[in-house]
This record gives C-alpha cells, structure tokens and sequence, in this order.
C-alpha cells in the first residue's frame, strides 16, 4: 500500500485538493491506520497554531529567553575576531615551509644524488630546490588525500550528546 504524501495530508488538512484527489486521499485514510494517525496529527498542530493565545506571555519572558540562549553559547566573542594570532601563525609556518625548501634544495645540489637526479628532464628544468619544494607539497597533498575520511567521519561524530 502506498502511504499519502506530505504535500497530500497538507492539501487535506486545508481543503485544497481536488475532488478526485481529495476523494482518492479520504478512501485511503478509510484503510490506512498509519496515514489517519499522521493526518490526525496534522490536523492537531494546524488548529493549535492556528488560536489565538489565551494568555499573553510574561512581560520578562524574552529577558529569560535571552539570558538561557547567552548562557548556552560559546564564551568567545565573535564580534571581536583575534586575527592577528591567526595571520602572524600562517605567516611563520609558510617562512618555516619556504626556509625548509631552500636549506634542504641547497642540500640536495651538493649531493651525489642530485647528479643522478639531475639526467632527468623534469628535475633538471625544476632545479634541487623546485624538486624539493614538488616533492615537500605532493607529499602534503598525498597525505591531506589519506586524511580526508578520517577527517569526514571525525566531523560526523556527536559531540556532548548532540547530533550534527
């Protein structure tokens, strides 16, 4: 049996199938416990949301409300963002990536192995220190490659007893 579809129960709910359609739906609702049960539901929360509130709300309800949401977020300040721990970190990690590249393409052009590297056409256009710095960032990519399931499923996981 094909149950009704959100859009159908909606349509019921607020009278604005057409008369086949609507009759189609009702002779289904007849047989289906599953589908009379959803739309009873629907019919529920519509007329609940739909009166008027008998009392109105106290004046320091959204005081409170405000307080529990400023309670329950995080203790840093977005407003005000730390950028410049950020910037000057990135900063010396890409002087430390560039200096090790150049110590160790300068270590390279003085080694036996660069002689024999160096008969390939590629190393020979790049240079010992191009070749290391190919070499350094491939291998960075490879192993970003290998973590990114890690990372996926990580990213998944509940945290503190909340689904994301």
């Amino acid at each position: 049996m094909k149950h009704l579809q959100d859009e159908e129960l909606v349509g019921l709910v607020f009278d604005e199938l057409a008369r086949e359609e609507r009759d189609s739906c009702n002779e289904h609702l007849r047989a289906c416990p599953a589908c009379t049960a959803a739309f009873r539901a629907l019919a529920r929360a519509v007329s609940l949301l739909e009166k008027e509130p008998t009392e109105a709300p106290p004046p320091f309800a959204w005081a409170r409300l405000k307080a529990r949401i400023d309670k329950s977020g995080t203790e840093h300040d977005w407003t005000n963002p730390a950028w410049t721990p950020l910037i000057l970190g990135h900063v010396a990690g890409m002087i430390l990536v560039l200096l090790f590249i150049t110590l160790t393409g300068g270590w390279l052009a003085t080694t036996t192995l660069w002689q024999s590297l160096r008969t390939w056409r590629l190393a020979a256009e790049l240079g010992p220190r191009g070749l290391t710095a190919v070499l350094f960032f491939g291998a960075g990519a490879l192993m970003a490659l290998a973590l990114a399931p890690i990372f996926w499923w990580e990213s998944r996981r509940p945290r503190n007893g909340t689904v994301q």
